[in-house]
């Protein structure tokens, strides 16, 4: 303890001592009793104080000691000999005597392992100064204190100013010379300076950590905000916060063409490759395998195909004309011959395979072709044909957004010839994106943070493919993938489980088996498991399974005519071809491009995150499938609930996988903290009845009718909406009595609104089919969450609600 805290102690003694009413303890000892070992007998001294002072407590009992050795409690290691009613002393005692008694055990210092000193903390007495209510002892009367032990140690050694800290030194250079410097203070007879020394060694390690460690501290501040980050897992996540989805780029597609010599079916995830030099078009599992160490652009069929060979090549039909052109914008033709199986949803390319000035076959580059979606298929003839005799036809229309984009020329004059076959029309059409399947890979989870980083680089992104909806849509819009709607290509499996990829985690509950995939600049892929609050995390020890495809972007946009080989068994296909480039590779999102649009991403979502806003998209939006919404905000007591009360389209059930969907869709426009509620809106039949009283010359007939114009559920003239419209209500909003009663009175010649029971027992109130529940009485029909109210006066359906009048006085 230092001088000034001695003297503090001192004059706080004094102090407590001179006090009218303060008391302290001042010391305490420990006696053995002669006759019993496992006794001792313990005297407490307080300070002092002037002749009529209560010095000491007025009364002590058990309940006021607290007994420790260090930090472990030793109330069980004896008991206090101390009467029920406690000790009792008068003014001016200053000495407190009690018995201590072992429980069953004489030896102290073996029962508390060893350490003889114990500490007695006064607790509960009135007027005990902070400063003396505890007091270290022993109970081993050979083991003296430190307090009691004379200070005759030497001083310390007066230390040597430490060197001046370079605050600068941040990297290895600066710290390696900031260490040389301190050893060459401290150890001056150490010159050595090559790198072979043991002690020059260790100093570069050291060095190398403290680098390590600086450029830690430092990349924290830097990852810590949008404009400053460097790593693209850093900037995603500062996009998402404000609901910016950073894309990763997608894998290209192209449409591919087979020619087959035979009736074959070509499997979806049939592989299509670019052209390397000394091998055939098919490649068996042996070929394959060599062919890819020259690093093709592999591509995978997005769906089976069936091929026939009547498809190779389908003439178009120019009627005998010797100038025919189908124009610009065309949007149907006509096939020389019957192809049953041909029908709308498939796919043809139209080629223009020979010169319109010279007959010969076009150069590739300027040959026009066109992939275009079959919607109309139709058998035809022409009686006569260009030999008189009657010739097959299959007439055909295509998808708007597939028109020709420039004439195509199916006959000309050259001279005095006129080709014939200057158009075609291919099948056996198959769409296919480009990603190279990775071999298998075995992932072990360990214990701690698991975040494996996969083996291969550059992780194929590619936006879902429905081959059944994309049958009504256009063969271009295949082409054009929105890179924001790709997902990896990666399937992720443990036995018994498999694992979803999704974009985030904050929708993942703790039992989701879900995982995020998150890219760096260089292709290098991590997953990212949940914590068991958002997603659950794999167990430590279990083994999971990755299978994905690499090959994403840009590079996957081949020419025309690149895809040459396919790697299948499948017997009769002698070629394959793409007689258009691929299209649709994005590369990843550039990270400027994140800083410059995020930010503004905040306004965007201000000006369309209101309700109104989010009921007019998702009833404007098919994917949706709602036919009416309503939203409301509700303030929970800690957070707001944005509840959406639906219905669906048909009738629907509003299941857990519809409400799952919608959330999805909402996700960008919910404001953060916003929990989201999808409710089922159920629509609920009131009944009502009331007494009006009209004015003298008021016409019955005439008024009533305007009453049940005015609490109507349709458009009324003028541009006003009855009472029950559904624009002018809300589900779960009650239904007050007073908002009828007011549009009531504002009907002409009503002179008084009688509601009341007593009045008219007539007079309703109520929900449809139940009981009054005291509604009259509060003034309102409360309505539950997603309910909404409903008044149709159909007399054939009662239960959808009903409004009646007793009219009364008038004419």
């Amino acid at each position: 303890m230092s001088a000034t805290a001695d003297d503090f102690l001192r004059r706080r003694r004094a102090a407590v001592a001179r006090h009218a009413s303060q008391i302290g303890l001042d010391f305490l000892s420990v006696v053995p009793d002669s006759t019993d070992t496992t006794r001792r007998v313990v005297a407490l001294q307080f300070l002092p104080g002037d002749p009529g002072k209560q010095a000491a407590p007025a009364t002590l009992s058990t309940d006021n000691f607290r007994f420790t050795a260090g930090s472990v409690s030793v109330a069980g290691l004896f008991t206090l000999e101390i009467p029920e009613r406690g000790m009792t002393t008068a003014p001016g005692e200053t000495t407190v005597t009690f018995g201590m008694r072992f429980a069953g055990d004489a030896d102290s210092t073996r029962r508390l392992g060893g350490a003889p000193v114990l500490t007695l903390e006064l607790a509960g007495v009135p007027n005990l100064d902070p400063f003396f209510s505890r007091l270290d002892f022993s109970l081993d009367l050979d083991a003296p204190l430190a307090e009691d032990c004379p200070d005759d140690h030497a001083p310390a050694a007066e230390m040597e100013p430490p060197l001046a800290s370079d605050y600068l030194a941040k990297d290895f250079a600066s710290f390696l010379q900031k260490m040389l410097d301190h050893l060459a203070h401290k150890l001056p007879e150490w010159t050595e300076r090559s790198p072979a020394d043991l002690l020059v060694t260790l100093v570069e390690l050291l060095a190398d950590a403290g680098d390590q460690a600086s450029y830690h501290q430092d990349a924290v501040a830097t990852e810590a905000y949008l404009g400053t980050a460097r790593l693209r897992t850093s900037v995603r996540r500062h996009a998402r916060l404000v609901g910016y989805h950073v894309h990763e780029g997608s894998g290209a597609r192209v449409w591919a063409h087979l020619t087959t010599d035979a009736p074959a079916t070509l499997p979806a995830g049939t592989l299509l490759l670019t052209q390397v030099p000394g091998f055939g078009v098919l490649l068996g599992p042996d070929e394959l395998a060599q062919a890819l160490l020259s690093n093709p652009e592999v591509f995978e069929t997005l769906e089976g195909v069936s091929l026939l060979s009547d498809r190779n090549e389908m003439q178009l039909y120019a009627w005998g004309a010797e100038e025919f052109v189908l124009p610009q914008g065309a949007t149907s033709a006509t096939l020389v011959g019957r192809f049953p199986g041909l029908g709308p949803g498939d796919v043809l390319i139209l080629e223009q395979v020979l010169d319109e000035t010279t007959g010969l076959p076009v150069d590739s580059g300027r040959s026009l072709r066109q992939a275009v979606r079959l919607t109309r298929v139709a058998p035809g003839e022409d009686p006569i044909g260009p030999s008189g005799l009657s010739v097959n036809l299959t007439e055909i229309e295509w998808h708007p957004e597939d028109a020709l984009p420039a004439p195509l020329c199916l006959a000309t004059r050259i001279g005095a010839v006129v080709p014939t076959g200057m158009a075609v029309a291919r099948g056996n059409v198959v769409l296919a994106d480009c990603g190279r399947r990775a071999p298998a890979e075995t992932l072990t989870v360990t214990s701690g943070r698991f975040q494996p980083r996969l083996r291969f680089q550059g992780l194929t992104w590619q936006v879902p493919w429905d081959a059944t909806a994309a049958r009504d849509r256009s063969a271009a819009s295949a082409l054009v993938p929105d890179p924001r709607l790709a997902v990896p290509a990666i399937e992720l499996s443990e036995p018994g489980r498999n694992w979803a990829a999704k974009k985030d985690l904050l929708g993942s509950d703790r039992f989701a088996d879900d995982f995020v995939v998150e890219m760096e600049e260089d292709g290098t892929a991590t997953l990212r498991f949940g914590d068991g609050t958002l997603g659950r995390p794999p167990a430590p020890g279990s083994v999971l399974t990755a299978t994905y495809r690499v090959g994403n972007g840009t590079a996957g946009n081949i020419g025309r005519d690149n895809l040459y080989h396919l790697a299948s068994d499948v017997i009769g296909v002698t070629a394959v071809r793409n007689p258009l480039a691929a299209a649709g590779g994005t590369d990843p999102e550039p990270l400027d491009n994140v800083r410059l649009a995020a930010p503004g991403f905040i306004d965007a979502l201000e000006n369309e995150s209101t309700l109104e806003d989010i009921v007019a998209r998702i009833e404007a939006d098919p994917e949706t499938e709602v036919e009416w919404a309503d939203a409301s905000l509700r303030w929970t007591g800690s957070w707001y609930a944005l509840e959406l009360a639906v219905r669906r389209k048909g009738g629907l059930p509003v299941d857990t996988e519809f409400a799952s969907r919608l959330s999805a869709i909402l996700e960008d426009v919910r404001i953060a903290g916003w929990e989201l509620a999808i409710l089922p809106l159920s629509f609920v039949g009131l009944d009502i009845a009331l007494t009006i009283i009209l004015d003298p010359d008021a016409f019955r007939g005439q008024t009533e009718q305007t009453l049940l114009d005015t609490f109507s559920n349709r458009d009324l003239p003028g541009g006003r909406r009855g009472f029950f419209h559904l624009a002018n209500l809300s589900p779960g909003q009650p239904v007050y009595l007073s908002g009828i009663v007011e549009a009531a009175l504002a009907v002409p010649g009503v002179h008084a609104v009688d509601f009341g029971q007593t009045s008219s027992p007539l007079n309703r109130f109520r929900r449809f089919g139940e009981p009054s529940h005291g509604e009259i009485e509060a003034g309102r029909i409360r309505l539950r969450r997603g309910e909404l109210p409903r008044v149709d006066n159909d007399p054939a359906a009662p239960e959808n609600g009903r409004i009646q009048f007793f009219m009364e006085g008038g004419r």
